[in-house]
Order: C-alpha cells, then sequence, then structure tokens
C-alpha cells in the first residue's frame, strides 16, 4: 500500500522514515504483557463538563492518551479484521478514519467530534494555565504538571510526529443541480458527527456548516488559543478567528477531520483522506460520563 504524500495537509517524509527504522528492529508484540486500560482504570480519563460553555451537553470522559492496544482491544480487532499493535510512541497506530472510529464504536467508545475535542484541549489549557481545576473520572484534581504533558503530547512542536483522527465527515453540495453534477461549485457544506444528547444518548447527525465556519485555508496559520476560545457551535474555527501559527486545511468534499503535530508544526486539517492512514496516526476514545 502506497503511503499518500500527505496526511492532515503535510507531507508524510518524517512520520515514513520512523516507521522504516521501526520496520527494521520491530518484533512481534508480546501479546500478554500489553497494558490492559479496562474501564475501571477511572484516572485515565478526564472529565469533561457538559457546561463548559453556553450550549450543554451530557458530561464526557475522555481518556488522557490516544487508544492503545489491550486484550480488549485485541479482541475486537479480531472480529473486525484488523491486525494491530502499539507503536513506537505506545499508542495504535496504522489505522484509517473508517477503521478508527469503527474500532471506538465496537468498544463502546465514541470518537471525539472536532466540537468534543475542542473542548478537550481548551480545557486542558486552561488547567495548565491554572484558571480552572481540572478532574479525573475519580473525581481527584489532576495537577497541572500532568495536564501540561497531555497538552505537549497533543499539540507540542516536536519529533515524533503525533495525530489522531476527529469524528467528522465533509460534504459539499452546490445549490445549483446541474453544477453540482459537474462538479465545478461547492457552496454548502455539510458536517456528519456522532452528536452527544441531552439525556446522555449519541445520534449520528448531518447539519449544514456554521455560516461562520473559516472557509479558507491558513497555512500558516491560525491563533490555537483563539480557536479554543471562540470556536463555532461545531468546533470548528470562526472566520474572524487571529493569525497564529496553527495550520489550518478548508473542509473539502469526502474529507475527514483531525489534529496533530511534529517538528514542522501543529496542524488541524478538515481535508484529511479517509483512506489514509500512518504509523503516528492514531485515535482518542471518549465515553458517556
Amino acid at each position: 500500500m502506497k503511503l499518500p504524500s500527505k496526511v492532515f495537509g503535510i507531507r508524510t517524509d518524517e512520520a515514513y522514515s520512523e516507521y522504516l527504522e521501526q520496520s527494521k528492529t520491530k518484533k512481534e508484540p508480546e501479546k500478554q504483557v500489553q497494558p490492559k486500560i479496562p474501564v475501571t482504570n477511572l484516572e485515565g480519563y478526564i472529565i469533561l463538563p457538559g457546561d463548559l460553555r453556553s450550549d450543554k451537553y451530557h458530561d464526557l470522559l475522555v481518556e488522557v492518551s490516544r487508544l492503545k492496544y489491550s486484550p480488549k482491544v485485541e479482541q475486537v480487532a479480531t472480529q473486525l479484521g484488523l491486525n494491530l499493535q502499539n507503536n513506537d510512541q505506545g499508542f495504535i497506530g496504522s489505522i484509517n478514519h473508517e477503521q478508527a472510529l469503527g474500532l471506538n464504536r465496537s468498544l463502546e467508545n465514541i470518537t471525539l467530534a472536532p466540537r468534543y475535542f475542542n473542548d478537550f484541549l481548551y480545557l486542558i489549557y486552561q488547567g495548565v494555565k491554572d484558571n480552572k481545576e481540572v478532574y479525573d473520572a475519580k473525581g481527584k484534581k489532576v495537577d497541572p504538571s500532568l495536564l501540561k504533558k497531555i497538552w505537549d503530547d497533543i499539540t507540542e512542536v516536536r519529533s515524533p510526529w503525533r495525530a489522531e483522527w476527529l469524528n467528522a465527515k465533509f460534504k459539499g453540495e452546490s445549490k445549483s443541480g446541474i453544477l453540482n453534477k459537474l462538479g465545478i461549485l461547492e457552496d454548502q457544506f455539510y458536517i456528519t458527527y456522532d452528536k452527544v444528547m441531552d439525556d446522555g444518548g449519541v445520534k449520528q447527525v448531518t447539519e449544514e456548516l456554521d455560516e461562520d465556519t473559516l472557509m479558507k485555508s491558513r497555512t500558516p496559520g491560525i491563533s490555537l488559543e483563539n480557536w479554543l476560545k471562540n470556536p463555532t457551535i461545531q468546533g470548528l474555527p470562526r472566520k474572524n478567528v487571529q493569525d497564529g501559527n496553527l495550520y489550518y486545511w478548508k473542509p473539502t468534499n469526502g474529507s475527514v477531520a483531525g489534529f496533530g503535530a511534529g517538528s514542522d508544526g501543529t496542524l488541524l486539517s478538515c481535508d484529511g483522506d479517509p483512506a489514509s492512514s500512518n504509523v503516528a496516526l492514531g485515535v482518542r476514545a471518549k465515553k458517556i460520563k
């Protein structure tokens, strides 16, 4: 399988080189010593309060790390026909968008849509700044030093490359049927994602993109802090988002979303190829609290 030249809008040369180096020495995983992540691992989840902003949803539990290999994952992966293992960074990579979302669903997890990912990252940011207390699923306050490690793992500009799929698919349609058939114009966009309802249920919805969504790529960039503080209702940057160093690729027809960071920068991509996979591209889990 040929590795795409770009994943989330950046070249994968660095990640692919790391993969080749790993392949030279990588042994078959010793499954009996793989770390197990049971639901009872409450310290491994952070409470994402649904009232973080004015529009509320049911409280969530978000895993502090990307999904790792475990006996339960192995069982589900076998059922799905997936051959998985941890990469050298300790999380599962080399899965495409559909596989990532399907794996989480089969594990009774939910993949973070951009809105919930933005809220989670904003919560971590506030905790690092000591502006807000953050709690794990046991109700224990999380130390700001640990929050800083989580923040750096997701956003810090450094090697190796780390990235994760988000729960969002985009579709563009022209308001003119003829032009739409010819693929000439896409002036109305829709987002499909798993939405957390007020009663704690989860429903897949398709919505028109907020009219204030930034529909121009900026490479770089937009302000990560400003995006976190003032996203659209669907978690994407607004048209008036401030300038900054966060690379941003706008939605395109048939694309999916993801977030990553490496030595070349930090990026929010809404033009991802759903078929892409990379050793450093994983997924994060959340559960209804």
